[in-house]
């Protein structure tokens, strides 16, 4: 029998092997894919910048604090977010028009969302390192307070 002879585990580990790697440079492919098609992962770690012309994050802005209402916590039907309670600016009906009449990508940038909707209503506000969310939107509140008039 094949199984017998040494000519079954002579070909049964190279393909077993070229199958395991195989194998590996899919799920590597497949894992860069997933963080190159989703450009928020990587627009995270963009610095904030808050001045008297608006908020620049993720690589966009500034936006301009006439764009920008007052922030506050709110519950937002996110898809895939089961939660919803998020840290936001609402946009004024300016920002509104003004964002919403951007690329696609450059929309997705700016807020959450909202689960069947197509507009962007929102300023998502991003995790800063070091603060809560209770302590940026206190940041947010204190720079809208000052800036924008």
């Amino acid at each position: 029998m094949l199984r017998d002879s040494g000519v079954f585990w002579a070909l049964a580990i190279p393909v077993g092997a070229l199958l395991a790697f195989c194998g590996a440079v899919w799920i590597g492919v497949v894992l860069l894919l997933r963080r190159l098609m989703n450009p928020r992962l990587s627009a995270e770690e963009h610095p904030v910048t808050i001045d008297p012309h608006g908020v620049t994050l993720r690589g966009i802005g500034p936006l301009p604090w006439s764009w920008l209402a007052p922030p506050e916590r709110r519950r937002v039907p996110v898809k895939n977010d089961i939660g919803g309670d998020c840290t936001l600016m609402p946009l004024t009906p300016a920002g509104h028009a003004a964002v919403n009449a951007q690329p696609g990508w450059w929309k997705h940038l700016v807020g959450p969302k909202p689960y069947l909707r197509v507009d962007i209503p929102y300023l998502l506000l991003p995790g800063i390192e070091g603060f809560t969310e209770e302590e940026t939107l206190h940041l947010f509140r204190i720079a809208h307070e000052r800036f924008a008039r």
